[in-house]
């Protein structure tokens, strides 16, 4: 029998939970599948798959998620021949980023190459993946059923995936007590016959290392509109070694108050005994620390809309009314909504995706603090529905963390956003939170001593309440190392001011400094400030070096003097 190979390339998750309820959904029509995520799998196995269907993200400028970097190098280097292959790929991305779900698009584009039949067409999933995920999986129950001769429904099985054993919540035992256990490990035929690898604790998201949280305060003046906060974990008992710009991925827990509310929405019991993505324990605790209850998902809705209104007519309206639907509310959102729901607590733990994690650029340097990093967090808070939102991760660092606390995380390496050589000038573009990787430089090239320019553009609303590392950035200044510092105060007077104006008040002097090998280094909001920057450099370039500047701005970025960290 033709067995379904569902591959997953995921850096934070969401793939992985994709690939998961594409697996369980095959798996519950009696479809013989199997699930692995690219790293484990064996790729001279790929001449002889039936079906292949495959879900990936992208991150950085285009990359593969480092769990899928040896496959995706396989497709490009190895010349694989790959006549007898079927497949369908679902690409998650964010149209913000310039290369929107690139990963997923080259793996399609090679499969095909290669010789492998499109039997699905690709499908590009946004930053709001839930609609478009589920059209991909309806073309794929179109296309099974479509070809039933080639492709039988069995009885499901339990038995036909390898599991790994431990992974985050094997740690989190260790961590948190009681509630955290591994599944168990079943056997899976010749892809899956090699047990994954073991990680390091810290060095994979599948292996949290529990830092030692040491302190957090207050950044923003008392009358900021924004709450940022500066935190310090210790990773002294840890094997991390990080480097300048490198990020972490914290795992955070919900909100206890709104866990609460949601099982007194849905009258459960809190101390009932669950699993879920690898957790067994209270259902509280499963609700706390595993599912995710910020995304809601389409099969959410399905389950709630008979007793939801506002579900159901989104259900039935366009793929955009949808979408909108969803990107507005949380699952507490809907479950307010939906009056006299009727769900048992498995079947609502079903529709849930796992709590990811949240990355945040390191805000220190390797060689001043190797042992400990410094974190930037703005924390969000707002209100909508008639509630009070909170950023899970931030809100839980500022409220929760106590000196002493353990904080899950591990180190997600960023290559593209290395430190350049000590005699390269360096113009270092970060409004708000985006300063974090900066200050690090900073930290960094004052112990090597480099004699090379350093330009910081930073901005903020306003000087008094948010100039975040204030005195840092003064002394450096003071000191010369700091050679400029472009602030702008947006809501500091009438007409608003960004660093892309500051930008093109320094035109001259950053054409003077490309000229002399700079290298340009972006953070920050993906959506609005990384664009509005790249448009301002494109002109800047345009009119200092009667140049095509998009072309130079690409032409920077292939030598890697144009280098982006944006989210």
């Amino acid at each position: 029998m033709k067995k379904i190979s569902v591959l997953y390339g995921s850096e934070t998750g969401n793939a992985e939970d994709c690939a998961r309820e594409l697996r369980d959904a095959l798996r519950k029509d009696g479809y013989p599948v199997r699930l692995c995520d690219m790293f484990t799998y064996k790729v001279d196995e790929l001449p002889a798959e039936h079906l292949v269907l495959i879900i990936c993200s992208t991150f950085g400028q285009g990359d593969a998620p480092s769990n899928a970097e040896p496959f995706h190098q396989h497709l490009t280097n190895g010349s694989p021949k790959l006549p007898g292959l079927r497949f369908g790929v679902c690409a998650l991305g964010d149209r913000s980023f310039e290369h929107f779900a690139q990963a997923g698009r080259d793996m399609d584009r090679l499969l095909g190459e290669a010789g492998g039949e499109r039997v699905i067409a690709r499908v590009d999933c946004d930053a709001e993946y839930e609609v478009p995920f589920n059209q991909f999986k309806q073309s794929v129950f179109r296309y099974l059923e479509e070809n039933e001769a080639l492709y039988p429904r069995a009885e499901s099985s339990e038995d036909d995936e390898k599991k790994s054993s431990g992974g985050f919540f094997g740690f989190l035992s260790k961590i948190f007590g009681k509630g955290a256990q591994s599944e168990p490990v079943v056997a899976d035929g010749p892809v899956l016959s090699t047990p994954p690898p073991s990680h390091t604790p810290g060095s994979h998201r599948d292996a949290p290392y529990p830092a030692r949280f040491i302190e957090g305060h207050l950044l923003s003046g008392a009358n900021s509109k924004k709450e940022t906060r500066h935190y310090t974990l210790d990773l002294s008992e840890s094997q991390i070694t990080y480097q300048t710009g490198d990020c972490v991925g914290i795992y955070p827990e919900n909100s206890p108050a709104e866990v609460d509310e949601v099982i007194q929405l849905l009258g459960y019991d809190t101390e009932e005994t669950l699993s879920f993505h690898g957790m067994t324990g209270s259902l509280r605790e499963v609700l706390l620390k595993k599912a995710c209850l910020q995304k809601v998902t389409v099969k959410l809705l399905e389950r709630v809309s008979p007793f939801n209104p506002a579900a159901q007519n989104a259900m039935t309206a366009s793929g955009a009314e949808l979408e909108a639907y969803i990107h507005d509310r949380h699952v507490i959102d809907v479950l307010r909504e939906a009056t006299g729901c009727q769900l048992s607590s498995s079947d609502f733990l079903d529709c849930l995706r796992s709590l990811q994690p949240r990355l945040y650029t390191i805000a220190s340097s390797a060689s001043k603090s190797p042992r400990k990093v410094d974190l930037l967090v703005e924390t969000i808070r707002f209100e909508r529905h008639g509630r009070q939102v909170q950023g899970a991760a931030s809100a839980w660092l500022a409220a929760v963390c106590q000196p002493g606390s353990p904080v899950p995380l591990y180190l997600h390496p960023a290559e593209h956003f290395r430190l350049a050589e000590d005699q390269q000038p360096i113009i270092m573009i970060g409004p708000g939170t985006g300063i974090a990787p900066f200050r690090a430089f900073l930290q960094e090239r004052e112990l090597r001593a480099t004699k090379a320019e350093n330009w910081l553009f930073f901005g903020h609303q306003h000087e008094t309440e948010d100039f975040l590392y204030r005195d840092e950035l003064l002394n450096w200044k003071s000191q010369g190392l700091l050679q400029n510092l472009s602030c702008a105060w947006s809501r500091d007077q009438k007409d608003k001011v960004y660093v892309q104006d500051k930008l093109q008040e320094a035109a001259q002097d950053i054409w003077r400094l490309i000229n002399s090998n700079a290298v340009i280094y972006v953070c920050g909001d993906a959506h609005q400030m990384a664009p509005a920057v790249h448009e301002v450099l494109a002109n800047i370039f345009a009119a200092q070096g009667q140049v095509d500047g998009h072309a130079y701005l690409e032409k920077l970025e292939q030598q890697g003097r144009y280098r982006r960290d944006v989210y």
